[in-house]
């Protein structure tokens, strides 16, 4: 899932491009976080967006591993490191600490807590949603209309609120709905179905130094573990779209990010 967020929302770039942007990253960072060989890049080109450049270093060397992105979140929300999950680095399958279930992540600028990165910990993470894709419903009735009779998972997307890892139960849960989280995970399987009103959206411009790249959304929605702020832009959603506001109904599927820095 390496740079799926820089592909979603920024573009995806050639190789020459690719090593041009990172070169101006480095470059234009405002802050620098290391912990053992590896270091975390960030730079925020507006208030409410970090662009974050992961890089291990050896020697003189700097390899850069991964570009992440995150945005400006006010829901904290509080959690367990269950199990670490070799999908992408630093994904875990979580338990919320109020006793409300548990769910996946990915933990960002986790250089900031060094060795308390680790199975057992209990952590505070600003939360965001980034929508991989998406459809939007005007009402309940629009979205009731879409739903196939007889599909795993189905009937539990049904409410508002509701957040699972449907690819992660289709691919590896038995039929007594027991997870195996020891065989092969694929990038997907980290991926969480949402469904929520959308609130509070707001349209974002997205300006890196002199270039202008599509804009993004911002809303938020309500799950059982907490308001949730969700990214999303044109590309991410399906070409059934035609419009959207406050009050339609979001099902999403997203990369949870929680920001412990």
């Amino acid at each position: 899932m390496d740079k799926i967020l820089l592909n979603k929302y920024v573009g995806e770039l050639s190789k020459e491009n690719e090593k041009m942007f990172f070169n101006m990253l480095l470059a234009k960072s405002e802050k620098k976080v290391e912990y053992k060989d590896r270091v975390n890049y960030i730079y925020s080109p507006n208030k409410d967006l970090e662009l974050i450049l992961e890089a291990t270093k050896e020697e003189k060397k700097l390899n850069i591993s991964n570009i992440d992105l995150h945005v400006e979140s006010d829901s904290v929300w509080s959690f367990e490191l269950l199990k670490e999950l070799k999908i992408v680095e630093n994904s875990y399958l979580v338990n919320d600490t109020q006793g409300r279930g548990a769910y996946l992540l990915r933990i960002v600028n986790g250089n900031c807590l060094g060795d308390k990165l680790k199975e057992g910990e209990k952590l505070e993470g600003k939360m965001v949603g980034f929508v991989i894709a998406a459809n939007i419903y005007k009402d309940e009735e629009e979205f009731q209309k879409t739903l196939p009779k007889k599909e795993k998972g189905v009937a539990a997307m049904t409410q508002n609120g509701a957040m699972m890892p449907i690819h992660l139960v289709n691919n590896h849960g038995d039929s007594k709905g027991n997870l195996n989280l020891d065989e092969k995970l694929n990038a997907d399987d980290l991926l969480i179905t949402v469904k929520g009103i959308l609130k509070d959206v707001e349209k974002m411009d997205l300006r890196i130094e002199n270039n202008e790249f599509a804009p993004y959304f911002k809303a938020k929605i309500d799950t059982a573990f907490g308001p949730l702020p969700i990214v999303f832009n044109a590309r991410t959603l399906s070409p059934d779209v035609k419009g959207f506001n406050p009050g339609f109904i979001i099902v999403a599927e997203i990369l949870l990010s929680a920001d412990v820095c």
